[in-house]
C-alpha cells in the first residue's frame, strides 16, 4: 500500500503498447509488474493488435514478435503472484492494417485499417481471436478496442450495404462482437471515441444502445483544463449510462525522449475529476509510435505520479522519497530524462525537438526554423547531466545523453551549410565537414548503445526499423560530406538542395514556436518527397 493510503479509484491500470514497433520481452514485463505492484496498480493491459498467436492463423502477426500462448500464460501467472490482473487489450474494428500485407486478410477490410462490418468472415476471425485470448489469459475482462474508425462504412461497406450512419453500424458490430465475447465469458471495454463520433452525427435525442457486457472508456492524452475535463467526463458518463471508465496517457510516442512533466498536467486533472464523479476505473496508457523509440521505463515518474493522484495525494518530498526507495534514483533526477525536449520552462507544452533535430535533413532542411544555435548550450549541459546518472537504468540515460551529443552538433548544421553555401563561404563549409565527421562518430556510438537498450528490453522484431532509420541517417551524413567535398574541390559546380530556397515549414497554421512543438513524423523530417510510398 503506497504510503499507507488507499486508492481513491477502485481500479488503477497501466497499458503497455506491444504493437507499434516494440514487443516487450517477458522479462521486461515482469520487471514492470514489480514496479506497478509497489505503486498499487491493480491491473496491467497488454495492447496487442496482431502480436499474439492464433491457432491455425500463421500469418496473423507473422514476423511481428507476437506472444505465444505459453508466454502470455507465464506473464499472467507472474502478475497473479503480484496481485496484478493481466487484461488483454486487442482490436476488433480498426487498427488492424498490418494484416493487409497478407492476401489472406485482404477481403476482410472496409477501408484503410477498418474491418468490414457485417461480413461473416470478419466474425469468424474475431471468434478465433477471442477463443485464443480466453485460452491464454486467466482474466475474464477484455478491452476490444473499436477506436478511431473514422471512415467506418465509407468503403467496401458502402458499396455492399449503402449509406448508414456511424451509430447504426457501430451498434450492429458491437452487438455481434459482444455476443461472441459472451460465448467465452468476457466482460468487455471499448474506447469511447466512436461514441463521440456517433453523438456528433446526431446530438438531438441521442441514445446509445450498449450491450450489457460492454463498458466504454473515454480517452484523452493531453490537458484541456479542469473545467473542460469536468464537462467531458460528465457528458460521456451520461451518454454511456453511468458506465464510463477513463484513460489518460504518459507521452512516450514522440521519439527517444518522453514528456513526463507534460503528462502530469493531464493526469492530475483527469484523475481528480474521475474521483469527483466516482469513475471507478482509470487506465494509464503508454502508446508507442511508429518505431517505439523510448524505453517503457523512461516514464516511471509518470507511472508513479498517476498512482499518487489515484491515492488522493500530492507530489511532495514525502511522496518523492518513496519513489527513490523503490527505483533507487531520486524522482527529480529521473525526471531529467525529459530535459532534451525542454528548451523552455513552459510546462504546458509538449515538445520533441530532440527527435526533430536528429532526423531533420541537413541538405533539405524541411524544418528550417528549428535549426537554432541557441539550443547548443542546452544540449551540452543536458548531455553531461544525463551521463552522470548511475543505477539500474543508467543505460537509458546514457543513450539519451549520446542523442544530445548528436543534436548539439546537428541542431544548427543545416542552417550553417545552407548559409555558407549561399554566401560562398568555403572556410565555413570546411568547418561543417568537421562537424559532420563528429556527428558520424557519435551516431555510431549512439547506435551501439541504443541497440543494447533495445535488445535488453524488447524482442528483436521491430528493431529493423531503427536500423533503417538510424543507418539511413548515418549514410545521409556520409553523402552530405562527400557532396560538399566534391563542391569544394570544384568537381561539381552546384549542390541542388542548396540552390533551392529553404522556406519556413507550412506544416502548421501560422507562426510556430518550434522549441515547444512536436513533430514525430519521421518521413516528413527526412525527405521533402513522400516516404509513405515505401
Amino acid at each position: 500500500m503506497l504510503l499507507n493510503e488507499n486508492l481513491k479509484i477502485k481500479e488503477l491500470g497501466f497499458m503497455v503498447d506491444c504493437s507499434r514497433g516494440a514487443v516487450l520481452k517477458v522479462s521486461t514485463i515482469k520487471s514492470l509488474v514489480d514496479y506497478l505492484a509497489k505503486f498499487d496498480y491493480t491491473y496491467l493491459m497488454l495492447y496487442t493488435e496482431d502480436t499474439y498467436e492464433i491457432d491455425n492463423e500463421p500469418y496473423f502477426g507473422q514476423m511481428r514478435g507476437r506472444y505465444t500462448k505459453k508466454e502470455i500464460q507465464e506473464i499472467d501467472q507472474y502478475c497473479q503472484s503480484k496481485n496484478i490482473e493481466l487484461i488483454p487489450c486487442i482490436e476488433t474494428l480498426a487498427h488492424l492494417g498490418r494484416l493487409l500485407r497478407h492476401r489472406t486478410y485482404n477481403n476482410l477490410f472496409d477501408i484503410d485499417d477498418i474491418l468490414l462490418v457485417k461480413d461473416e468472415q470478419v466474425y469468424v476471425l474475431i471468434d478465433k481471436m477471442l477463443k485464443q485470448i480466453s485460452e491464454s489469459f486467466s482474466s475474464k475482462k477484455i478491452h476490444i478496442g473499436m477506436d478511431e474508425a473514422w471512415k467506418l462504412g465509407r468503403g467496401k461497406y458502402l458499396e455492399k450495404n449503402g449509406y448508414q450512419k456511424v451509430k447504426e453500424i457501430m451498434e450492429f458490430h458491437l452487438d455481434r462482437v459482444s455476443k461472441i465475447a459472451k460465448k467465452y465469458g468476457f466482460e468487455c471495454t471499448i474506447w469511447a471515441d466512436m461514441v463521440r463520433q456517433a453523438y456528433n452525427e446526431q446530438k438531438e435525442n441521442f441514445v446509445l444502445s450498449l450491450p450489457d457486457n460492454i463498458t466504454p472508456m473515454q480517452w484523452r492524452y493531453y490537458p484541456m483544463g479542469k473545467e473542460k475535463t469536468d464537462e467531458e467526463i460528465r457528458l460521456f458518463n451520461c451518454l454511456c449510462h453511468n458506465k464510463l471508465s477513463y484513460a489518460g496517457g504518459i507521452t512516450k510516442w514522440i521519439g527517444f525522449v518522453p514528456c513526463n512533466r507534460y503528462s502530469f498536467l493531464s493526469l492530475e486533472e483527469q484523475i481528480e475529476t474521475c474521483i469527483k464523479y466516482h469513475i471507478n476505473n482509470f487506465l494509464v496508457t503508454a502508446w508507442g509510435d511508429g518505431a517505439a523509440d523510448s524505453s517503457v521505463f523512461s516514464i516511471l515518474p509518470g507511472i508513479y505520479f498517476a498512482s499518487i493522484k489515484a491515492h488522493g495525494l500530492t507530489l511532495n518530498e514525502k511522496t518523492k522519497k518513496y519513489f527513490e526507495e523503490v527505483i533507487k534514483i531520486s524522482f527529480d533526477k529521473f525526471l531529467d530524462i525529459d530535459l532534451p525536449n525542454q528548451m523552455s520552462n513552459e510546462k504546458d507544452k509538449c515538445s520533441n525537438i530532440s527527435f526533430m533535430h536528429l532526423y531533420n535533413d541537413v541538405l533539405q532542411s524541411n524544418f528550417y526554423e528549428i535549426e537554432d544555435g541557441n539550443c547548443k548550450k542546452h544540449y551540452l549541459e543536458t548531455s553531461k547531466k544525463l551521463a552522470s546518472i548511475k543505477g539500474k537504468f543508467s543505460y537509458i540515460f546514457k543513450s539519451v545523453s549520446l542523442l544530445c551529443e548528436i543534436d548539439y552538433d546537428k541542431c544548427d548544421l543545416g542552417k550553417r551549410i545552407y548559409e555558407s553555401y549561399q554566401n560562398r563561404n568555403d572556410i565555413e563549409l570546411r568547418l561543417c565537414i568537421e562537424t559532420i565527421n563528429k556527428i558520424i562518430i557519435n551516431l555510431k556510438r549512439f547506435m551501439k548503445v541504443y541497440e543494447k537498450q533495445w535488445l535488453k528490453e524488447n524482442k528483436t522484431f521491430g528493431y529493423e526499423k531503427q536500423i533503417i532509420r538510424l543507418g539511413g541517417l548515418l549514410e545521409r551524413m556520409k553523402y552530405t560530406k562527400r557532396i560538399i567535398v566534391l563542391y569544394l574541390n570544384k568537381k561539381i559546380s552546384v549542390i541542388d538542395e542548396l540552390e533551392e530556397k529553404h522556406l519556413p515549414s507550412d506544416e502548421y497554421d501560422g507562426p510556430v514556436d518550434f522549441i515547444n512543438s512536436s513533430m514525430n513524423s519521421y518521413v516528413d523530417l527526412v525527405s521533402g518527397g513522400s516516404m509513405r510510398d515505401f
